[in-house]
Formats: structure tokens, C-alpha cells, sequence
């Protein structure tokens, strides 16, 4: 069978880039005239990320059934009549590197259908090897592979670049892109997570699991692509230790800022608000990943002594990022700076909201929200004014000195509740803060906010209605059960 393929027939490759007439040859500058390395090694890996893949075409070099392949490091792709076959190598066992082969197979498609290599590159690829009789010289590389009409009226097009393999179906008008089936053969499962990918898990089994496309409505006498989503990129942000990523938000730009918590003192820190790990079982971390996601711009800690957790992050338009969590570190050791509260209150834990700077250098305000019990923030939003909200649970009445000021309940209801604040854009006060709750356990878990100012919050509670309160609600009637979802626009 091909995934039998032997890997040393495929060893020895001597990769030809054609790059184009060059005007003279330069000795590399000494290490005092490149103070720009890191920028330039930055730049390569960026370069490098756009790549095309190369599509070499098969003229004897393997088995007479693949027409194209693709090799990487620990993985080879073979393009064949009946589908895409995928030699993967993982860690070794023993000294001996485990390899698996998962196959993606056409379910009803045109048996006559032969792959055809598309936008040759300059990329030449040779092999050397044994006599010069057996060598392979100069075989064409591609950008991408079609398997055209594949199915009737549909066009099957491989294409990526050097990180990432891509497919996309072509579905001309007329054509019935329901017809379109895969079968994974090889793979211990398939199946969508929760953000709509297809993950397939593999090991060294023949099942087979088939998937295929279910399309909404639209105007079939025009093309229809489907463009099943990539990854992009995916990594690790850690130390030795456990490194929860809490929350998660995206600028405009497309970088990503991560919240969470750490208990590792080799947690990769870069440029960042606190570079030093600060005690206690673990710190609250911020972290900025570039659009590409190549690398951190910046990363580290927010904390003191105790524990400390970031669980919420926002960002606004001018790239400072906005975190909310809970922590029991007191004012000496939590880096409290022009907050709404610079003292902590006391209990379990207190809320806190920390603004860090666009270049992550250093906090423009960070303080405490709470009473002398246990007062936890779990999600923030910004607006365009740069004011700040935030929800979560506190079981702190006005009595035991929860801030509530201006607020829609100025009441502790009981066991716990919900609670929505909003913070100056200069983040040294509460322009309101308040409860929602009714006599038993409520607690905010998300937070929106519109254009008007309006903030929307939703979590859940085991209120009933006699005490929760309900106001012009999709559901007025407590549903029984542990708890309900609650939504509130305050």
C-alpha cells in the first residue's frame, strides 16, 4: 500500500532556487554593523512564514500511483488518483521515531481524475542518488495541485505556504456542492470543535471517518467557493509550571493580547509590565502576540505576594490593554497605580482592573475593586472613551465596603452577587458600581457595551424571581434546576 512508501528512497534532495541575476558578492558585515540582527532575523522568519509550498511532481522518483508530493520535516504529503496520503513522524519511543499514515480519501468523486500541478515555481529539485542512471534532475515544483471536476462541476485546489496546507473547493453554477465527501482513513476521529475547525486525531489504526459539507442557502446559477479555514499559527505561552490562558482579545492590526495566570518562574517574560515572578502560588500575566504569530512583543507578570489571576483582557483602539482578575495581595506588594482603590480590602480576595500601555512597558492605572469578603472580576470591555467595564462576584455587601456608588442595586441581596462597574478613562474612580443579584448565588461572568454607553451583562444565577430582578426580560419566571443564564442591560 503507499503509505508503505520506504522513507530512505526520498533522503537525498538538492533544492535549485532560481533567484535571479545577481550584481556583486559581499562579505558578511562584522558584528559591530549589524546592531539590527534581531530585526533582520525577524524579518527572515516573516519571509520564511510566506513561502509558497512546493509541489514536486513524481517522475519516477517514488511510487507510480503519486503524482505530487510535498516534504517537510516530520511530515510528507503524497497526492494520489484516490486522495491525499500523509506520512507523519512523531516523537520517538525508544530511539525509534513513531510514524503514522492518515489518509484522506474522495467518496464518490471521478475515479479518471489525475492531480495537475499548477504555477510552477523556480524552485528545481534534484536527486543524487546511487548510479548517475538512477539520478532524477531538475523536477518541476508547483504552487499549488487540482484535481479538476473532481466531482461533477467541482475543482478540488491544494495550495499554502511553508507553515500551512491548504484546500479549497470550487463549485461552478449548477454543481451540487453537497456531493462533496471525505474520508479520513487512519484517524481514531474526527470532529468539529467548538470554534468550527475539524480536528482529526490520528494513530497507527485503519479507521475511517467520513465528513463532508452541509450548505446554507445561496444563488446557485453563480460560483460558490469553500474555503474550509486554516490554522494560522499555534504555541505555547509558559513555563515549567501550570499557565492557564484566561481570556483572550484582538486589536485591529491582529494582534492578540492574552490574559492569564502562572506559576512559573521561567515564564518566557520580554518586554513587560513586571518582568520579575512576585510570589505566592502564581502572578496574573499579560501577554501581546504578534499579528503573524511569530513572537511576543511583550509579556509578564501582574501580581504581589499572594495570588494573583488575570482573567478578563480588553483592548482599545490605541493598543492599551485592560485586565481583570482577582487577587489577595495586599497594597505592599500589588503594583497599585492611580487605580480606583489603592488599598486593599481585605477577605478572600479582591477584584482588580490594570490598564497596560500599547507597548506593554508599563501600567497607566491599576487598583482594587471590593469589600472585606471575597470579590472576584472575571470579564472587561472597553468603550471608545477609553472607560472601562467590567463584571464578576462578590460576596461583600455595602456594609463590609463594597464601592457601590451609582449603581442599578446599591444593596447586597446574599450569599453572592453580580456585580457591574464602570471605570473612568482615567481609571482613578467608579463612575458607577452596583449589584445584580437576588437572595441566593449570581455571578456575572461576560460584559458588552455599545456605542451609547449601555453595558450588557450576562453569567448565571439560582435566584428566583421573587428576589432577582427581573425587569422587561426575554423570561421572567425562574426555570428551576441548579441555575439559569441570566442578561441584564444596566
Amino acid at each position: 500500500m503507499l503509505g508503505r512508501i520506504p522513507y530512505r528512497s526520498i533522503l537525498a534532495i538538492t533544492v535549485l532556487l532560481v533567484l535571479g541575476a545577481a550584481g556583486s558578492v559581499q562579505a558578511w558585515p562584522p558584528a559591530a554593523d549589524y546592531a539590527g540582527e534581531a530585526a533582520l532575523q525577524q524579518r527572515v522568519l516573516e519571509t520564511y512564514g510566506r513561502l509558497p509550498l512546493y509541489f514536486i511532481e513524481n517522475q519516477g522518483q517514488l511510487d507510480e500511483r503519486v503524482a505530487y508530493y510535498v516534504q517537510g520535516r516530520d511530515k510528507t504529503l503524497y497526492f494520489t488518483r484516490q486522495g491525499l496520503t500523509m506520512a507523519l513522524t512523531g516523537p520517538a519511543e525508544g530511539g525509534i521515531p513513531q510514524r503514522y499514515v492518515v489518509k484522506l480519501e474522495f467518496v464518490g468523486a471521478n475515479p479518471g481524475v489525475w492531480p495537475v500541478g499548477k504555477d510552477r515555481t523556480e524552485a528545481i529539485i534534484s536527486y543524487f542518488k546511487g548510479p548517475p542512471e538512477e539520478w532524477h534532475v531538475g523536477l518541476p515544483s508547483y504552487r499549488s495541485v487540482v484535481y479538476a471536476d473532481l466531482w461533477p462541476g467541482i475543482d478540488l485546489v491544494y495550495s499554502g505556504d511553508v507553515n500551512r496546507l491548504k484546500y479549497t473547493f470550487l463549485v461552478r453554477p449548477g454543481a451540487d456542492p453537497e456531493r462533496i465527501q471525505l474520508t479520513y482513513r487512519g484517524a481514531t476521529g474526527v470532529r468539529l470543535n467548538e470554534a468550527g475547525q475539524l480536528e482529526v486525531r490520528y494513530s497507527l489504526n485503519e479507521e475511517t471517518h467520513t465528513y463532508g459539507f452541509r450548505v446554507g442557502a445561496y444563488d446557485p446559477t453563480r460560483p460558490l467557493v469553500l474555503d474550509p479555514a486554516v490554522l494560522i499559527y499555534c504555541g505555547y505561552i509558559g513555563g515549567f509550571y501550570f499557565d492557564p490562558g484566561y481570556d483572550i482579545a484582538v486589536d485591529g492590526d491582529g494582534n492578540a493580547y492574552v490574559a492569564g495566570a502562572t506559576m512559573a518562574v521561567d515564564f518566557p517574560v520580554t518586554v513587560g509590565p513586571d518582568l520579575t515572578y512576585n510570589g505566592g502560588d502564581r502572578d496574573a500575566f499579560v501577554a501581546r502576540v504578534r499579528a503573524d504569530g511569530t513572537g511576543l512583543d511583550y509579556c509578564g507578570y501582574i501580581g504581589g505576594s499572594g495570588d494573583d489571576y488575570g482573567v478578563g483582557i480588553a483592548v482599545d483602539g490605541e493598543g492599551n490593554a485592560y485586565v481583570t482578575g482577582w487577587t489577595d495581595s495586599t497594597e505592599t506588594s500589588f503594583p497599585v497605580v492611580e487605580g480606583p482603590d489603592l488599598t486593599y480590602n481585605g477577605g478572600d480576595a479582591d477584584a482588580f482592573v490594570t490598564k497596560v500601555n500599547p507597548g506593554g512597558t508599563g501600567l497607566v492605572y491599576s487598583g482594587y475593586i471590593g469589600g472585606s469578603d471575597g470579590d472576584y472580576g472575571y470579564e472587561i470591555v472597553v468603550d471608545g472613551s477609553g472607560n472601562a467595564y467590567l463584571t464578576g462576584y462578590t460576596r461583600s455587601s455595602e456594609a463590609e465596603g463594597f464601592p457601590v456608588t451609582v449603581g442599578p442595586d446599591l444593596t447586597y441581596n446574599g450569599y453572592m452577587d453580580a456585580f457591574v462597574a464602570k471605570v473612568s478613562a482615567a481609571g482613578t474612580g467608579l463612575d458607577y458600581c452596583g449589584y445584580i443579584g437576588g437572595s441566593s448565588d449570581d455571578s456575572g461572568l461576560d460584559i458588552a457595551v455599545d456605542g451609547e454607553g449601555n453595558a450588557y451583562v450576562t453569567g448565571w444565577t439560582s435566584s428566583t424571581e421573587a428576589s432577582f430582578p427581573v425587569v422587561e426580560g426575554p423570561d421572567l419566571t425562574y426555570n428551576g434546576g441548579d441555575r439559569d443564564a441570566s442578561v441584564a442591560m444596566v
